[in-house]
């Protein structure tokens, strides 16, 4: 299918049917700074030009009450075209991605005592980790320290979007349990695992999605109405295999600032809690920055430790 000859001008500029004068030229100033033929390298330059001129001849004859009308009255057919051109692209795109999951080559994350194929694609285009590593990967592989439950659960993760903790034996292993709050604290313990192995291998969207389980994982009421938090365990667990600033510790903080008792902090507690993990927790009481209400939903705030929230 050929693109249509005629250009939808409310597409090229990103405006609405309806839009006004101001609203159309802030979209033409915005875009035109970013498609300016001046601003770009010079590989792109032919192209950004095109979108240059294809933004002016959008803006003139839009901005122009006569014009505007006249290419109005042409534009039902002309956005029909085009949103015909966007769903034949699609499909295009689709049957590509498809081809590439079948045709790109196939490397092995080897874990503890276990390995992994993995599409080589699926992985360069998550982090700079496996960009880097790709030579070494298409000749080795790329060996992990990790238990096989945890990168099992990121190639998981990687197919399917997913974090899905019942690949854990101790997680399953607990579902035998009768008492529910032992299957969430094999699934704290195993989400600790999955975020330090996501920030070992830079996946800041994986991170942010364990964040999100996990904080879901908090929220499940037992049969009395409360919740489980991260014990002392999983909260050195993070300490130890974390950078100073990993959203993940920042969230322990959080979370034990406006939640815990001193139940939660049995005689000799230094002994079971990273000293890093003790002050940071003391500072942020004494400061009083946390806005978690304490009977919260801690699924609501998992964006507050997420690794992209800057760029969305």
């Amino acid at each position: 299918m050929k693109e249509p000859v005629d250009q939808d001008h409310y597409r090229v500029l990103d405006v609405a049917y309806n839009a006004t004068g101001a609203q159309l030229k802030k979209a033409y100033h915005a875009a035109a700074k970013k498609h300016h033929p001046d601003k770009v390298t010079p590989t792109r330059t032919a192209k950004s030009t095109v979108a240059f001129q294809h933004l002016q001849a959008a803006y003139e004859t839009l901005s122009d009450s006569a014009s505007r009308k006249a290419y109005n009255s042409r534009y039902p057919a002309i956005k029909a075209q085009w949103d015909e051109w966007e769903r034949h692209q699609k499909t295009r795109m689709v049957k590509r991605q498809r081809r590439t999951r079948f045709t790109e080559e196939i490397v092995v994350l080897h874990s503890e005592n276990d390995e992994f194929k993995v599409h080589l694609h699926f992985l360069t285009v998550r982090s700079a980790f496996f960009r880097d590593q790709a030579e070494i990967a298409r000749r080795n592989g790329i060996g992990f320290t990790d238990e096989d439950d945890v990168v099992a659960a990121y190639a998981h993760f990687v197919y399917h979007g997913e974090i899905f903790t019942e690949l854990s034996e101790a997680v399953l292993a607990a579902t035998e349990e009768a008492d529910g709050s032992t299957i969430v604290k094999a699934e704290h313990d195993f989400l600790a695992k999955l975020y330090i192995f996501g920030e070992k291998v830079k996946d800041d969207a994986f991170c942010d999605q364990v964040i999100t389980t996990l904080a879901a994982s908090i929220d499940r009421r037992d049969a009395k109405g409360g919740r489980t938090f991260p014990n002392c365990k999983v909260v050195k667990a993070i300490y130890e295999r974390t950078t100073p600033g990993s959203p993940i510790r920042q969230m322990m903080v959080d979370i034990y600032a406006e939640n815990s008792g001193q139940h939660w902090f049995p005689h000799r507690a230094y002994d079971y809690f990273h000293p890093e993990f003790s002050y940071d927790l003391v500072r942020e009481i004494l400061l009083h920055k946390t806005q978690c209400p304490p009977k919260g939903r801690i699924v609501d705030l998992a964006p507050r430790w997420h690794k992209q929230r800057d760029s969305k």
